[in-house]
Parts: structure tokens; sequence; C-alpha cells
């Protein structure tokens, strides 16, 4: 943001000296309404004011969406991801499904809160969290290479919540088609 900020001045400071210099032309204008010259500048001054305008939203709406991104994981957050999880999916290396950890919300729901709120606080992950079983299912009756399986990760749905967390946030700041390789 600081760069977008710094490299075309201050935006806000932008748009309040432009919006000023309109008010300057337009009163000019009053005066002498068929003046070509000023008619000339109050188009130009006022393209610049629309352009200024623009990267000013353009500016805090990235910024507010920068801030969506670290803002504090609330409890609702964490059960809305929860209840997005499929509770008909493999169980987990613990042995529990998310169907079950919805069935049981009442008990373990603020347990299962602060195990995710403590990794988006601490960046930690504990191990029996990460632990994921990778296996490799065969896609065809007679597997001969390794692109006739598939690769299946059985997650703790702990880590499953708090990857469907981070995906959710991330699809109101993504640019579709964008690649990072």
């Amino acid at each position: 943001f600081k760069k977008a900020y710094f490299e075309q001045g201050n935006l806000f400071e932008n748009v309040i000296r432009l919006k000023a210099e309109l008010a300057i032309v337009q009163s000019s204008m009053s005066a002498d309404p068929h003046n070509k010259t000023l008619r000339e500048e109050e188009l130009r001054v006022l393209r610049g004011y629309k352009a200024a305008l623009k990267d000013e939203e353009l500016f805090l709406r990235q910024k507010a969406k920068a801030l969506n991104l670290v803002r504090i994981v609330s409890n609702e957050e964490i059960k809305l991801a929860l209840f997005d999880i499929d509770g008909n999916k493999a169980l987990g290396p613990d042995g529990f499904s998310s169907q079950f950890f919805k069935d049981s919300w009442s008990v373990v729901g603020d347990e299962v809160c602060k195990a995710v709120r403590d990794f988006f606080s601490n960046g930690n992950l504990l191990k029996e969290i990460n632990a994921t079983v990778i296996s490799l299912v065969p896609k065809v009756a007679a597997p001969s290479k390794v692109s006739d399986y598939r690769p299946v990760a059985c997650c703790n749905v702990v880590y499953k919540i708090i990857s469907k967390v981070i995906c959710n946030r991330l699809k109101g700041v993504w640019v579709f088609g964008l690649t990072l390789i």
C-alpha cells in the first residue's frame, strides 16, 4: 500500500487538491462561461479529479481486503468453516469425521475454536493437528503408472477448518486466473 501511496503522491491529498482546483476553475467559468480555455481547463482538471477518486477508491478497497485477511478469527467464522465441510468424507487419522464435530459442536465447539484461534495467533500447528495420512487410490482396475493413482489426504478436521478459514478469506482477494508459479 505504501508503495502505491507514494508512487502517485498522497492519494488523499491529490483528491483534495484536484477538487479545490476544479472549484476554482468552475468559479472562473461562472464569470466567463464562454471562455474556451477555461472549459478545456475544467475538462482536464475534471478528468484528473475522477482518476484520482478512482485511485483513492481502489486503494481503500485493497486496504480493506488486506485488513480482512489479518483480522482475528471469530468463533462464528470457525463454526461456518466446519459446517461447510462435507460430513461424509473419510475419517481423519484421529478417527473423527467432520460430522462428529458438527453433531457434538455444543460439547467440543469451544475447544475447537480455541485450537484454531491458537494457530492463527501464534502460527504454530500441533503435530497432532498436522498429522495427515496420504494414500494413493487406484483410478483404474490395474494401475501401471503413477498417473493411474489419485492421491487422497486424510487430514485432521481441525486442520481442515484452518484450511477452510484461510481459503474463505482468500476468496475475497484472490484474482481468478492468477497463478503463483
